[in-house]
């Protein structure tokens, strides 16, 4: 909700124009363990405090870093992709 839905589509298309997948749900042949993955990111070089710190967009050339991602949306991501 951060960044406008013409901004999402837009970089969508760029990343598919060049063969780059956009919904994390085919990072590995075959799929994943949302679980997994959330455990991969944990130890991510990012992570302060215990917190997962994430970059976010807020557009096009802007964007933001927080910790402040709710688990559930971030499960919801990894569970069902970005749509």
């Amino acid at each position: 909700g951060l960044c406008p839905p013409a901004d999402l589509a837009r970089l969508r298309a760029h990343l598919e124009a060049v063969g780059l997948p956009t919904d994390p749900r085919v990072i590995r042949p075959g799929g994943f363990e949302p679980a997994a993955m959330l455990a991969a990111m944990g130890r991510d070089k990012k992570v302060a405090a215990g917190r997962m710190r994430f970059v976010l967009a807020r557009g096009i050339g802007a964007a933001l870093i927080s910790d402040e991602v709710p688990a559930e949306v971030l499960r919801d991501v990894l569970d069902n992709g970005t749509d």
